[in-house]
C-alpha cells in the first residue's frame, strides 16, 4: 500500500500514456502517447461510494470511463481534481464518466471532507485496502485508466495532467464521437 506520494517517481515521470490503435487526427504525439502491444480487459470491481453504497465498474458499461486512482494526501492528486470535473462537466452528456479511486485508509472520513468542500459531482469510490489499485498495478499516484465502452484498457496515465487542457478536450471529444459512432475508442 502506498503511504506517500512518490515525488522521485513523479519528477522524474514524464507522461507516460498509452493509447492502443491508431490516433490519427488527435495530436497524440504531443502528449507523449505511445500505443499499446496488446488490448487489457479491465480488472472488474465493486467498491462503497461515499453513501456506503456499492458500485461496481459494469455499472460504467457503454461509456467512455476515466478511471482515477488518488489520494487526499497526494498533492498532484489534488490538484487535478478540478480540471478532471471540468472535463467531466463538458463530456459527461455525450457519455462519458470519471470514476475517482481514493486509495487513502480513512475512506469516507478524509474523502467526503474533501469532496464537499471542493464541489465534485464525478462517482467517489473508497479502495481503504489498496486490493483494486494493486490489480490494477498502480504504484504511482495518480495513475489512471481509460476504459472503452467494452470494458477495455484503452490508455494507461501516469502522473497528473492538464485534464481540461485544449489538448486533452480535443482528445476526449475524438475519442466519444468515436465510440458514439459505435466504434471502439482509439
Amino acid at each position: 500500500m502506498m503511504r506517500s506520494c512518490p515525488r522521485r517517481l513523479l519528477l522524474g515521470l514524464s507522461l507516460v500514456l498509452t493509447l492502443s490503435g491508431p490516433a490519427e487526427g488527435r495530436h497524440l504525439s504531443a502528449l507523449g502517447i505511445q500505443e499499446l502491444r496488446e488490448t487489457l480487459v479491465a480488472p472488474v470491481f465493486a467498491l462503497p461510494n461515499l453513501a456506503d453504497q456499492p458500485v461496481t465498474l459494469t455499472e460504467f458499461r457503454g461509456k467512455l470511463v476515466l478511471l482515477n486512482f488518488w489520494a487526499t494526501w497526494c498533492p498532484p492528486c489534488v490538484a487535478e481534481m478540478p480540471d478532471l470535473e471540468r472535463l467531466y462537466r463538458e463530456f459527461k452528456a455525450e457519455g462519458f464518466v470519471i470514476v475517482a479511486v481514493s486509495i487513502d485508509t480513512q475512506g469516507k472520513k478524509v474523502v467526503a471532507p474533501f469532496w464537499e468542500k471542493t464541489g465534485l459531482t464525478f462517482p467517489s469510490l473508497l479502495d481503504t485496502s489498496g486490493e483494486v489499485a494493486t490489480r490494477y498495478g498502480v504504484r504511482v499516484l495518480p495513475a489512471s485508466f481509460l476504459i472503452s465502452p467494452e470494458g477495455e484498457i484503452i490508455a494507461r496515465i501516469l502522473g497528473p495532467r492538464d485534464w481540461h487542457g485544449e489538448k486533452a478536450r480535443a482528445i476526449f471529444k475524438d475519442l466519444l464521437l468515436e465510440a458514439n459512432r459505435g466504434g471502439k475508442p482509439r
